[in-house]
Parts: structure tokens; sequence; C-alpha cells
């Protein structure tokens, strides 16, 4: 079985560590995907030789180097944002189930919504899709949903999708 693509979302950006984003705060965000892509070959280059410093971390271990390096081949991919529909906000007390329809390419397309805000008075959600390896067949709906426990009083949530920003009001169970 061939190795899957690195996907900048879910393979990428979780290998950036605080102490490697504060350590280039001063030349660029690692967090943000067009500014890691046009420096992707100049970052690889620095991971392959002498960074991050013993300073600043050390380095990253060879295998999450590789990674990085399949990334850039494969030509720095990232995930879709996917089309949604029918999002519904529900609570019984404090749980809080946030629930919508996501559309995938194949039958092997997985699709999710990932907090991207969670701060006590916000939560932004954004819905992803994976297309899949080889993905067969016609384009399908998914059921995408989170459940989360909230300490204050929330009355919607945003959902970025395809089509823009969503607020997503709360309806009382």
């Amino acid at each position: 079985m061939a190795d899957r693509i690195p996907m900048y979302e879910l393979h990428i950006k979780p290998l950036f560590r605080l102490i490697d984003r504060e350590h280039m705060a001063l030349f660029f965000d690692l967090y943000d995907y067009d500014v890691v892509k046009q420096h992707a070959n100049v970052i690889l280059q620095r991971l392959r030789t002498s960074m991050p410093p013993a300073s600043s971390g050390g380095p990253w271990p060879a295998e999450l180097v590789t990674m990085f390096a399949r990334w850039v081949t494969a030509g720095c991919p990232r995930l879709l944002v996917g089309q949604g529909s029918n999002y519904q906000l529900t609570n019984v007390g404090t749980s809080y189930h946030l629930e919508g329809t996501a559309e995938v390419p194949n039958d092997s397309a997985q699709a999710w919504l990932d907090i991207v805000d969670g701060t006590p008075t916000n939560r932004t959600y954004k819905l992803y899709v994976d297309p899949g390896a080889g993905g067969q067949g016609a384009p399908a709906s998914r059921i995408v949903m989170e459940d989360f426990e909230e300490a204050s009083n929330l009355s919607a949530v945003q959902v970025i999708d395809a089509a823009g920003t969503h607020t997503v009001s709360l309806t009382v169970v």
C-alpha cells in the first residue's frame, strides 16, 4: 500500500510546535497555509540541515522531515472546504450537538467539522472534505456532527463552508 499524500491541515500544520511558531514569528506565520506553501522549499532545506536549533526545541525527527518533504513533492496539497447544508444546533442542559449535511465527491471521501475558534463566547467550525485516494462512484452526502460541552450560555455557532460563513442558531430541545 502506498503512503498517503500528506495534507496541510491534517499532517503538516500540526508538525509546527509552539516553539517553532514563536521562533519563526519574525519571518512568517507557520500556521498560514499560503505562507508555508510559498516558503516550503526553504523550510524543507532548513529542516534537513540546521533547523530548528537546539535552543529552539531541537530538530524534528527524520520521519517528520520526510513527511514534510513528501508534502512539498506532492505540490503542497490541502483539504477541500466542503459544501454543506441543513446545519442545526441543539442542546440539552450544557451539552450541545451541531449537525449538518456535507456533499462529498465519491464513496471514499470523508467530511467533518473542525473547530477553528473555541473561545467561551464564540465557536466557529470549518467543514473539511478529504476526497480520499482513488475514490469511486458518484457524489454523495455525509452527515457531519460535533458534540461538545459549554460552560456559558451559547446561542449560536458559526460554520464556514464553501458557500461562506453561516450562523447556526440554537434550538432548545
